[in-house]
């Protein structure tokens, strides 16, 4: 059907793109905005300031890449991309994200927006997203854990600022 062929020929030019700027990208996200366009987001995970890829989250697979974040991210920029999804695995693991300085490299140095994820479970955790220059930030365990604090920042800072992920 249409969709099916559409999602192929999406996913093949895509993955051109990729081919062409990395092969250390591990997650896409694909998101429908308000205007029904559909958004591919290439995704860079880090640990201790590294670029690393795993397979379907498992630890055990983790392969770590002597790739400089930044220069991954200019790539991305230099091919087009406009958003990219920064995942601070350390933050994850810890409850508490740990690659700030990541961040602000990225987004000091690119014009990219960067949507920040990984351990932000606190007001303060999302201020200094946004203070390192988070574009946007999604929110996974926060949403179950605290749903109150979740809501309270989906008043404070609109739908257009936080993510809820669901992690399968």
């Amino acid at each position: 059907n249409f969709l099916h062929d559409f999602n192929l020929e999406l996913k093949v030019r895509f993955e051109n793109i990729l081919y062409q700027v990395s092969n250390t990208v591990w997650l896409v996200l694909i998101l429908i905005d308000k205007r029904n366009m559909i958004q591919v987001i290439p995704s860079i995970a880090i640990r201790k300031g590294k670029v690393v890829r795993m397979r379907k989250g498992d630890p055990s697979s983790e392969k770590s890449y002597p790739e400089n974040p930044l220069d991954l991210a200019l790539r991305f920029a230099d091919h087009g991309i406009q958003v990219i999804h920064l995942v601070d695995l350390d933050g994850a693991e810890t409850g508490s994200p740990k690659n700030y300085h990541v961040l602000e490299a990225l987004a000091g140095h690119t014009s990219l927006k960067i949507d920040f994820t990984g351990g932000i479970c606190t007001d303060g955790d999302l201020s200094k997203a946004f203070e390192f220059g988070a574009s946007y930030v999604t929110a996974a365990s926060v949403a179950v854990t605290n749903p109150e604090l979740f809501a309270s920042w989906l008043v404070s800072y609109g739908r257009e600022k936080i993510t809820l992920s669901a992690d399968v």
